[in-house]
């Protein structure tokens, strides 16, 4: 069995746990016209040689998309009715309407690339997977993602390339979301 772990976003990551082991890809991009897009040849050639594999049931968990518009910081989150959006914090990370569309579309597109090769999935929400796997408290969460993927995958470097020298935030996710389908498939 291979379980899949997607960070969907356009700098996300792709890992595959499977006999133990960990594969890890950073989000295929390619430039289409001066602008970044997902690279979807190479996402079905990542899928389809899963699929090949003698014991190629695949199982993926993808991040469920959601989105920070632009706010007045008025708006509350449906799930802990915290802000959303405001003065501190979230509110750095907002993204504006192009952002949005972008973000959007590549996980739209990485939904059909798993529904037309019949890849069983699951979206699961941020909050699902980081409560369930991060317990550590008092640091960022960034930080806490990081240090239980090491302690999970220990010699696994979750650098983008051999010569980054920062580990790749969507790398970890990925691994992590992947971790999390093993757990609960």
């Amino acid at each position: 069995m291979y379980y899949v772990g997607i960070d969907p976003g356009m700098t996300g990551g792709i890992a595959c746990i499977h006999n133990g082991g960990l594969e890890l890809f950073v989000m295929p991009v390619i430039k289409r016209e001066g602008k970044a897009e997902l690279d979807i040849p190479a996402l079905i050639t990542l899928f389809r040689r899963w699929a090949a594999m003698p014991d190629g049931e695949v199982f993926c968990v993808i991040e469920k998309a959601q989105v920070m518009p632009e706010g007045d910081g008025k708006n509350r989150c449906p799930i802990c009715k915290r802000p959303m959006w405001g003065k501190g914090g979230p509110a750095n990370r907002r993204q504006g309407a192009a952002g949005i569309g972008n973000y959007m579309r590549n996980y739209g597109v990485l939904l059909g690339i798993l529904a037309t090769m019949g890849v069983s999935y699951q979206e699961v929400h941020p909050r699902t997977w980081t409560s369930a796997l991060l317990k550590r408290k008092n640091m960022p969460t960034k930080l806490k993602g990081e240090l239980e993927a090491l302690k999970l995958f220990p010699g696994v470097s979750f650098l983008a390339t051999p010569k980054c020298s920062k580990r790749h935030q969507g790398l970890i996710d990925a691994a992590l979301v992947a971790y999390w389908a093993r757990m609960n498939h």
